[in-house]
């Protein structure tokens, strides 16, 4: 993909691309989580990618931000 990706027991958790960051969190959070500020729904050749969210650096400009974004793809990695 040409970025910078974070793993945990083989999965990709957090991804950093061209200054922004993706996130794999539950799909069936992804609503929830989309109406923060600095996220957009990740696209893949015009296709939605569920489960798969854009941070733009206003979603994770603080060190708090962060840890709730680094938090939501722990989270779902078991699953």
């Amino acid at each position: 993909m040409g970025g910078i990706t974070w793993m945990v027991d083989d999965k990709m958790c957090l991804s950093i691309y061209k200054g922004n960051i993706m996130a794999r969190v539950d799909p069936e959070d992804s609503e929830k989580l989309l109406t923060r500020e600095g996220t957009e729904q990740m696209m893949h050749n015009k296709k939605s990618m569920k489960g798969y969210i854009t941070l733009y650096p206003d979603a994770y400009d603080s060190d708090e931000q962060l840890e709730f974004w680094v938090n939501q793809c722990v989270a779902f990695n078991p699953k």
